[in-house]
C-alpha cells in the first residue's frame, strides 16, 4: 500500500508494463480500515501476472499522433521457482504541441513455493518524460517522472508479511523552452511494512488482524526536506450467522503524527432475500493526510498551506442486487459521503493564485444502476450514475478539484467473440461537466486470438468528441492504433 507523498497526481505512476499485470480490481467505498490513510473513496488492487508456463512474447504497434510501441515479455518455470519479466516502451509526438510523451517500463518478479510458504520478489522501474502543456495552468510546461519499486511478500501458514519501497523522482519545468525561469526537482521515498494473520475461529466466523508501518520522505527544491511516519493496527471479523446472512466488522487505529491518531471502523452486511435478490449495506470511516504539495508547494499559480488538517469522511452505502436464471443481473446502489476538512485548491474570481484550504464540511451523495446480460459468447451492460454535492463554494470562488466531477454519466459496454479468432470490446459513455455540455466517447478494441499471431486494433474516442479533463486541458480526439503480438515460444 504505497501512495505518493509528494502529490496525488503520481499515485498511479506505477512502474509496471501492461504485460506484467494480470488484472486490476477496483474496490469501492472507504477502505481505510484495511488500507489506511488515502483510501477515502476506495482502493485499486493491481494483481501481477504469475507464470503458468514458460513462454516468450513480443509485440509492436503504430498509430495516430506518431504513436509507436514495442514490448517483450517472458516467463519461466522450473520446479518450485517461476519467473516473469517484461519490458515496454512507447512514445507519441502528441495530438497537439507540447503534449508529446515517451514511456519506458521494466519489471521482473520471482516466485518461490516451498514447504515454508510462498515468496515473491518484485523489482520494477519506469521513466516518463512528457509535454505538460496546460497541465497545471496556462504554461507550456514539461515534466519527467521516474519510479523505482521493490516489493517482497512472504506467506507462512496463516501469516503473511510484506515490505515495499518506492522511490519517485519528478522534474518539472514551467516553461519548456526557458527552464531557468522556474523548475522543481522532487525526490520522494516511501516504505511500507505489514504483517497480517488470518484464522477461522469457527465454521461461521473468520478473523484477520495485523499491523503496519509507513515512512515517507522528500528532498525537494521547492518543498524542502521533509519526513514523517505512521503506524497502525487493524482487526476484521467476518461472520456467517446463517446461510443467507453475512456480516463484516473491522477497526483500524492509526497514529500519524506526534501522538495524534485516527480510528477508522467499518461495518457491512449482506442478506439473501430469495428469488435471486440480495440486500447489502455498509458504513465506514476514512481519512487522508495532506500531501507535501498540499502543505508546502509554491509556484506562480499555486500555493500550499502548512496549516492544513487531515481530511476525513464517513461513507454510507445501501444496495439491492438481482440475478436472473438466464444470465441477467441488475444492481442498484445508493451512496453518501460526509466529509470534514476536505482539502482542495481554491481561488476567488479574478485571482491568479490557487491556494490549498480545508472545507469545514462537504457532503456528496448519489446512486448507480447497472444491468448486465451474459451470453455464451460475451455480455452487454448498461449503467447510469448520478453524483451531487450538497454544498457549493462561496459565490465567486472557484474549486480546482473537489467539484470537477460529472454530475451524471451513462455507459454501455459489450464484449464478444466473433467466430473463434476475433475478440471485440466496446464502450460508449456519455457525461457532462460544469464547463462543457454533454460529451459522448466511444472506444472499440478488436483483437485476434490466434495461437502464435494476435493482431489488434484500438480506436479511442471514435466519434472525435472534443472534451477537457479540466478547464483548458484538452484530451485527444479520435486515436486509432494497431499492431500485433507474436508468441515466439509458446507456453507448455
Amino acid at each position: 500500500v504505497l501512495s505518493d507523498p509528494q502529490s496525488g497526481h503520481h499515485n498511479l505512476d506505477l512502474p509496471l508494463p501492461l504485460e506484467s499485470v494480470s488484472r486490476m480490481e477496483v474496490l469501492h467505498g472507504s477502505g481505510s480500515t484495511l488500507y489506511g490513510s488515502d483510501a477515502v473513496g476506495g482502493a485499486i488492487n493491481v494483481i501481477t501476472r504469475r507464470p503458468e508456463a514458460s513462454e516468450l512474447r513480443v509485440s509492436g504497434g503504430v498509430g495516430d499522433f506518431g504513436w509507436n510501441r514495442q514490448s517483450i515479455a517472458g516467463a519461466f518455470r522450473r520446479g518450485a521457482w517461476s519467473q516473469h519479466a517484461s519490458l515496454a516502451r512507447d512514445f507519441s509526438t502528441g495530438f497537439r504541441p507540447g503534449r508529446d510523451f515517451r514511456n519506458l517500463a521494466v519489471a521482473s518478479e520471482s516466485f518461490l513455493d516451498t514447504g515454508l510458504g510462498s515468496t515473491s520478489v518484485l523489482v520494477a522501474y519506469n521513466d516518463r518524460p512528457f509535454g505538460a502543456n496546460g497541465f497545471y495552468g496556462a504554461y507550456p510546461s514539461w515534466e519527467r517522472t521516474g519510479t523505482h519499486l521493490v516489493a517482497v511478500s512472504q506467506t507462512a501458514g496463516r501469516h503473511r508479511a510484506r515490505f515495499s519501497f518506492r522511490r519517485h523522482r519528478d522534474h518539472y519545468v514551467l516553461y519548456r523552452d526557458q527552464p531557468a525561469v522556474f523548475q522543481n526537482l522532487h525526490t520522494a521515498g516511501s516504505w511500507n511494512g505489514a504483517w497480517a494473520y488470518h484464522r477461522p475461529v469457527s465454521s461461521k466466523v473468520d478473523f484477520t488482524g495485523g499491523a503496519e508501518g509507513f515512512g515517507e520522505t522528500i528532498d525537494s527544491t521547492n518543498l524542502g526536506e521533509r519526513r514523517r511516519g505512521r503506524g497502525s493496527a487493524f482487526a476484521v471479523v467476518q461472520a456467517r450467522p446463517g446461510s443467507r446472512v453475512s456480516l463484516t466488522a473491522g477497526l483500524r487505529e492509526e497514529a500519524y503524527s506526534r501522538l495524534r491518531a485516527v480510528t477508522s471502523p467499518t461495518l457491512a452486511a449482506g442478506i439473501r432475500l430469495g428469488g435471486g435478490f440480495k440486500a447489502r449495506g455498509s458504513l465506514g470511516h476514512a481519512f487522508r493526510v495532506p500531501s507535501y504539495t498540499d502543505l508546502y508547494y509554491r509556484d506562480p499559480s499555486n500555493r500550499g498551506n502548512p496549516e492544513l488538517r487531515p481530511e476525513s469522511a464517513w461513507t454510507y452505502e445501501a444496495g439491492l442486487d438481482w440475478w436472473g436464471s438466464r444470465g441477467t443481473s441488475v444492481a442498484a446502489t445508493w451512496f453518501e459521503r460526509r466529509e470534514r476538512d476536505t482539502i482542495d485548491f481554491v481561488r476567488p474570481a479574478g485571482a491568479a493564485i490557487w491556494e490549498a484550504q480545508n472545507f469545514q464540511r462537504l457532503n456528496f451523495h448519489g446512486g448507480e444502476v447497472e444491468a448486465r446480460q451474459r451470453f455464451r459468447a460475451g455480455d452487454v451492460g448498461i449503467s447510469y450514475t448520478i453524483l451531487r454535492a450538497s454544498r457549493r463554494l462561496i459565490p465567486g470562488v472557484a474549486s480546482r478539484y473537489a467539484f470537477n466531477f460529472p454530475p451524471s454519466s451513462l455507459a454501455v459496454t459489450g464484449r464478444t467473440v466473433l467466430g473463434k479468432r476475433l475478440a471485440a470490446r466496446t464502450r460508449l459513455g456519455a457525461y457532462h461537466r460544469s464547463w462543457h455540455g454533454t460529451k459522448v466517447l466511444w472506444d472499440v478494441t478488436l483483437a485476434g486470438q490466434g495461437r502464435r499471431f494476435q493482431p489488434f486494433v484500438q480506436a479511442s474516442n471514435l466519434l472525435n468528441s472534443f472534451h477537457e479533463a479540466f478547464p483548458g486541458l484538452a484530451q485527444p480526439g479520435r486515436w486509432i492504433r494497431g499492431g500485433v503480438q507474436i508468441r515466439v515460444l509458446p507456453g507448455r
